[in-house]
C-alpha cells in the first residue's frame, strides 16, 4: 500500500462519474427530472427555514386543519398529533433535514435509491397527515422518488455509476 492509494481511489471516483457522463443513453431526461426535483427540495427546505417553521408548531397545525378537513379522527392520526405536538420542534428539524439531504443526494447523484425510498416515505406520510383535499403534489412526488428508485436514477450523469460498476449491489 503506498501514499498514492487514496489519489488513486479518488481518481476512480472522478472517473466513474465522467463515464456516467459518456453512457448516458436514454436516462437524461431522469438526470434532468432528478436535478429539477433537486432544486425544489432546496427551496422548499429554505422556504422552511425562512419561514419560521422552526420556531412555530406549523406541524400540528396542519394535523389539526386536516382533522377538521376530514371530519374523522383515527388512532393513525392520533397517534401523529400527539408525537408532533409534544415534539414539533425535532420533528421540524428532521423535516427540514430530510428536504436537504434529499436534494444533496438528488443533485450528486449519489445513494439515490436509499434516498430515494426515504422521500417516498416521508411524501407518503405527508400526504396522509398534512395536505388538504384535493390536493395531490406529495403523491406525484412520491411517484417520481418511486421512479427514481426503479430506475438508478444516480447511475446516470452521477456518482452512482462509480458504485455501480465497481459493488452492483441492491443500493446502486
Amino acid at each position: 500500500m503506498t501514499d498514492l492509494d487514496p489519489l488513486i481511489e479518488d481518481k476512480g471516483v472522478i472517473l466513474g462519474f465522467l463515464e456516467s457522463i459518456k453512457y448516458v443513453g436514454h436516462l437524461w431526461p431522469i438526470s434532468f427530472l432528478r436535478w429539477f426535483v433537486c432544486f425544489q427540495y432546496f427551496g422548499m427546505a429554505t422556504l422552511h427555514v425562512r419561514s419560521g417553521i422552526l420556531e412555530y408548531p406549523y406541524l400540528s397545525e396542519k394535523l389539526r386543519i386536516k382533522i377538521e378537513a376530514v371530519g374523522f379522527f383515527n388512532q393513525y392520526l392520533g397517534f401523529w398529533i400527539g408525537f408532533i405536538q409534544d415534539y414539533w420542534l425535532a420533528v421540524t428539524y428532521i423535516l427540514v433535514c430530510t428536504e436537504f439531504v434529499i436534494a444533496v443526494s438528488y443533485l450528486l447523484g449519489y445513494l439515490v435509491r436509499p434516498v430515494s425510498l426515504w422521500a417516498a416515505f416521508v411524501s407518503l406520510h405527508l400526504f396522509w397527515l398534512v395536505e388538504t383535499p384535493g390536493d395531490y403534489t406529495q403523491l406525484y412526488l412520491m411517484a417520481i422518488h418511486l421512479t427514481f428508485c426503479l430506475l438508478g436514477a444516480g447511475r446516470c450523469l452521477g456518482f452512482d455509476y462509480y458504485f455501480y460498476k465497481s459493488r452492483r449491489g441492491l443500493l446502486w
